[in-house]
């Protein structure tokens, strides 16, 4: 099935259609807000038999350099079994400053309510053991990521949100390089979703979530990951 859905995709775009500008065309026909989501270090790349070069992305195939590589962090997946990690090493300026013109390109060709940043797609985000020293590396990136959308929304001239999904423990996001408290209450972020990194419910910090946006005002949600629907 997910071939198949692969093999229609590409027809839609070889058709010569924008599929994201049909979901925003749709969205404003139905009179909802719409998000251009991002996985800031999606792991599917490292499954081979599924993936493989020919369907991973030809920058990661081009340059292995800006990849966290072999052996791979902890909690890697599939990686494990084949001693190399696919996925992003946001260490790398280039790392940041590519997903940042993402951001930005983005902005400029669609007409969206805000950027969704999900970091529960998935981490490990660094080399093992150098998720903390890089946690004012990774505030700092965010801050990037809010000057982009903020510059995009006054030449707008409206509202553009910076919402991110992080893991559901606070705790465990500082060893991982994301200083989420930070974020909320110093404003970086508009919204944030506390979420478990998986399809399963998990106890989430929303006490200290909502303690910190007391004087940010950034909303605060919790969900959890995967597809499966968001708690209330």
């Amino acid at each position: 099935p997910q071939d198949l859905l692969q093999m229609n995709m590409r027809a839609i775009v070889d058709d010569g259609h924008d599929v994201f500008q049909l979901y925003v065309d749709r969205a404003r026909q139905t009179g909802l807000g719409i998000y251009a989501s991002f996985r800031m270090n999606d792991a599917h790349c490292n499954m081979e038999h599924r993936m493989g070069d020919a369907k991973r992305s030809p920058k990661k195939v081009e340059r292995r350099d800006l990849l966290l590589g072999s052996p791979p962090p902890a909690n890697s997946g599939h990686a494990a079994t084949f001693n190399f990690c696919w996925q992003w090493d946001y260490a790398q300026e280039e790392v940041r400053q590519r997903f940042l013109g993402l951001f930005d390109e983005t902005l400029g060709r669609y007409d969206v309510d805000g950027l969704e940043l999900d970091f529960c797609r998935h981490v490990p985000l660094f080399k093992p053991h150098q998720g903390f020293k890089h946690v004012e590396t990774m505030t700092m990136f965010l801050d990037a990521a809010r000057q982009v959308t903020a510059r995009h929304a006054q030449e707008k001239g409206r509202d553009i949100k910076v919402m991110c999904r992080t893991p559901s423990s606070f705790d465990a996001c500082l060893e991982l390089g994301l200083d989420a408290e930070t974020w909320i209450r110093e404003g970086i972020v508009d919204i944030i979703a506390i979420s478990s990194g998986g399809g399963w419910r998990s106890e989430n910090d929303v006490s200290r979530a909502v303690a910190a946006a007391k004087t940010s005002g950034t909303l605060v949600y919790v969900g959890s990951g995967g597809t499966y629907p968001a708690s209330p």
